[in-house]
């Protein structure tokens, strides 16, 4: 049941997210321990959504979707903003993100910008319906699936620092720049897509 909730949660880390572009870039402006420091940060909230999804939230946080929605559009462009920011202005060192200084920093960064995708839990709590309906799932079941899909997020993200770090070699202060400039506007482009929906 572990392999199989592994497997499922692997396919939705193909899907570069906001929180994925965060930890590659920490990584390669702040160092491989910092990229490891906001991998927890990001594993320990997902394992938090999952297990909420597994307890039954999913009932409470529909009617709160417009709250969750606004709350992820403002933290969403507030990072794209800053990133912009720091990246173009010359009072401040470029080479940061969001002034990430230390793996601590990048600890509680990446706990915010995880815990803007509520979309997450409303996911996977219609994830567990489904499996309980039709293939019958126990509460047991649920959490090995639940901790087999969350184990991919340090696997994975993993693997994201440690190619930002190998990236980071051929890159100079100035093509970091651009890189952070970027991101930036990438968060800021999931901020909008997110303000935009029709169903959150």
């Amino acid at each position: 049941m572990i392999l199989k909730g592994f497997r499922f949660g692997s396919l939705l880390q193909l899907a570069v997210g906001p929180v994925c572009i965060f930890i590659f870039n920490t990584s390669i402006n702040s160092g491989i321990l910092a990229g490891l420091s906001a991998v927890l940060g990001a594993y320990i909230i997902d394992s938090l959504y999952i297990l909420l999804s597994i307890v039954g939230i999913y009932t409470l946080l529909k009617e709160r979707e417009q709250i969750l929605k606004w709350t992820g559009v403002v933290i969403l462009m507030g990072f794209g903003i800053m990133t912009i920011y720091n990246a173009l202005s010359s009072s401040v060192d470029t080479t940061r993100l969001v002034e990430v200084n230390s793996p601590a920093q990048a600890f509680i960064l990446s706990v915010i910008l995880t815990s803007s995708s509520p979309l997450t839990i409303l996911f996977w709590s219609g994830v567990f319906s489904t499996k309980v309906i039709e293939e019958k799932y126990t509460k047991k079941d649920q959490i090995l699936f639940g901790i087999g899909a969350a184990l991919t997020t340090p696997v994975y993200q993993g693997i994201v620092v440690f190619i930002g770090q190998f990236t980071s070699r051929f890159l100079s202060t100035t093509y970091i720049s651009v890189l952070n400039c970027l991101v930036g506007v990438i968060l800021i482009i999931f901020a909008l897509r997110l303000l935009i929906s029709k169903r959150f």
